[in-house]
């Protein structure tokens, strides 16, 4: 069973945003993720309906390093500088190739700091 790991993400508006999640097994080796998908929303809370970003591996903010077990997610400065929010949560979410299994790797809030430099 794989138990998520809770990391709190600040994200800067308007410039890039980029975090890594590593997924080891109980050895601390990494999981080999040939063929995983994974998604991540964040939302302003756990109960709004809608998310303020998507990332997934099929729109390219989620990219794997699959030997390393690595998820790398990216948030372009344009799409940062957009938002709306001071705070939120995510939760990223990691499917084996072939499979209906859905492993909750990592949760946690969001703070979203204003730019000054614009």
């Amino acid at each position: 069973m794989t138990i998520p790991i809770k990391e709190a993400l600040t994200i800067f508006k308007g410039g890039t945003f980029k975090f890594r999640f590593l997924f080891l097994n109980e050895d601390d080796t990494p999981v080999d993720v040939t063929g995983y998908t994974a998604r991540m929303h964040i939302r302003e809370d756990w109960d709004s309906v809608t998310e303020t970003v998507d990332l997934t591996t099929e729109n390219g903010k989620i990219n794997t390093n699959p030997s390393l077990g690595i998820f790398d997610i990216s948030i372009p400065a344009t799409e940062t500088a957009g938002l709306t929010i001071d705070a939120g949560v995510y939760d990223l979410e990691v499917m084996p190739p072939a499979s209906q299994e859905v492993i909750k790797l990592a949760y946690g809030k969001v703070k979203v700091l204003p730019e000054a430099t614009r």
